[in-house]
This record gives structure tokens, sequence and C-alpha cells, in this order.
């Protein structure tokens, strides 16, 4: 339902002729699920990387798919990044 919102909204832009629809909605799977919540309480546990922890959307997306992680998103040094 969300990934056909989601380009319902777009398309209703003014100026907008095309949209290329590449959401792509992830089985709920409870194992990636307790694994997105560890990696999720391993970062912020981290004194310095809880300002990243504030917001509706933290600049730090945990994605977990079949168990393999990735985490996008923009931080402020390589330090927060290492």
């Amino acid at each position: 339902m969300v990934k056909s919102d989601a380009e319902k909204a777009v398309k209703s832009i003014e100026g907008v002729t095309n949209v290329d629809n590449q959401i792509e909605v992830l089985p709920q799977s409870p194992l990636d699920e307790r694994i997105r919540f560890d990696v999720y309480t391993a970062i912020y546990s981290k004194v310095p990387l809880r300002k990243y922890q504030i917001g509706a959307l933290p600049p730090v997306h945990i994605i977990v798919k079949n168990q393999d992680v990735t985490l996008e998103g923009v931080v402020n040094s390589p330090d927060d990044k290492d």
C-alpha cells in the first residue's frame, strides 16, 4: 500500500510526467526485525552517535534484508562513520 501511495503522491506534483517507482517493500521477518533492533541499540548506545537519533527521520537508515545489514545516510565526520 505504501509503495503505490508514494507513486500516486509524486505523480500528482505539477510538472511530473513520469515516475519510475523503484521502492522495494521488504517482507516481514521477525529475525530481520530483531537484527535491526540490535543494530539500532549498538549504534545509539554510543554517546557520540546519539545526536543522530533525534528527529522524525534519522540520518542513518538501518536496512535489514534476509539478515544482511546495510546502513545508509549521512554523518558529520569520518569518526562517526567508523
